[in-house]
């Protein structure tokens, strides 16, 4: 059993033991920065968290990201071309409501303290959920389970989106969600 153990690539970690892995020794994030990656929702996020959790998950992806990146450059040396740097795309999934974009801003704030800081962008699928939510009503009661059920989403608008980023284009418009209107804003792309 043990030799089928250490075969598996999953690891169970303690928290404590997660935290000693962060090669991030003296960065703090401040009080301010703590409110905006909360979104001003009842969103509980504390020092404590960000240095045992979120600090050791970015050294992971910066690592990652590092690896990638001179795979690549590799990749090109071999085939003698210059293409440009393909996007690193970090995926989080999870429930509705279970804190997918409080992670992805303090990952955003975080990968800002790189020395080869990278561009970040924060991308929701909420823009890629059907608009009008009248196509949801039409498709037999599907409002019930809007952003929680893969079929509320426009899923070959959002493979479209993540081909042509993973290609290279240069301008992509990406559709405007409200929160407040609970629905994509008619005309409303963001870049």
């Amino acid at each position: 059993m043990a030799l089928l153990g250490s075969l598996s690539p999953y690891l169970e970690l303690t928290r404590e033991e997660w935290a000693k892995l962060s090669d991030y020794n003296n960065l703090e994030v401040t009080e301010e920065e703590l409110a905006e990656i909360r979104g001003g929702l009842n969103e509980t996020l504390d020092p404590e968290e960000v240095r045992d959790v979120y600090l050791p998950l970015a050294s992971l992806i910066r690592l990652h990201r590092r690896a990638t990146v001179e795979l690549f450059r590799a990749r090109n040396t071999f085939l003698r071309r210059r293409d440009l740097e393909v996007p690193y795309i970090i995926g989080l999934a999870g429930s509705v409501a279970v804190g997918k974009s409080t992670t992805a801003r303090m990952l955003r704030t975080l990968m800002s303290s790189w020395s080869d800081y990278p561009r970040v962008y924060v991308v929701s699928t909420d823009a890629f959920l059907y608009p009008p939510n009248s196509v949801l009503e039409e498709r037999g009661g599907l409002m019930d389970r809007k952003g929680g059920f893969p079929e509320s989403y426009d899923l070959p608008a959002l493979i479209k989106f993540l081909y042509s980023l993973k290609s290279g284009a240069r301008h992509l418009e990406i559709p405007t969600y409200s929160h407040l209107k609970y629905d994509i804003v008619p005309g409303g792309r963001g870049r």
